[in-house]
């Protein structure tokens, strides 16, 4: 979680400041989905977590990154603006919960912990889906329209 909120107040102060660069646009998003695909992963391995963390889910989240990020990187290639949008970034937001929530959950002090794990659960699952086509729909426009939106 903590990465994830300095993520985003590099990403607002490099915006804020007119510092965006291509290398910064290009190893933001793949270091989110370094950290947060990390987690899921390391979940299943986990006894306690696996259970909070089934394949399912895990399957989603990257499936679904893989999916944005091939169509970012195809239209992005066409000349075509594909940057992120709030439909992302809550993505992230709810996905870094959950994931914080799975780290925390094996020390077994909290039991609220699990609670919110499972919630953020299904949460990241409603999420993920509907960003995903939010992404896709909004590839789809670009591409009919052939322009930049």
């Amino acid at each position: 979680m903590v990465i994830v909120l300095s993520d985003g107040i590099d990403g607002y102060l490099a915006r804020s400041r007119g510092e965006v660069t291509a290398f910064g646009r290009i190893a933001d998003p793949f270091a989110d989905k370094i950290v947060i695909g990390g987690v899921l992963v390391l979940a299943q391995s986990i006894p306690q977590t696996k259970e909070l963390a089934p394949p399912w889910i895990v399957l989603l989240v990257i499936g679904r990154e893989f999916l944005v990020s091939g169509l970012r990187s195809y239209l992005e290639g066409q000349g075509m603006r594909f940057g992120a949008r709030w439909e992302g970034k809550t993505k992230l937001i709810v996905q870094a919960v959950y994931c914080g929530a799975l780290l925390l959950y094996p020390g077994g002090r909290f039991d609220w912990v699990e609670l919110l794990a499972r919630i953020a659960l299904w949460a990241t699952a409603v999420i993920t889906v509907y960003s995903g086509y939010a992404y896709v729909r909004r590839a789809a426009e670009l591409l009919r329209k052939g322009v930049d939106v």
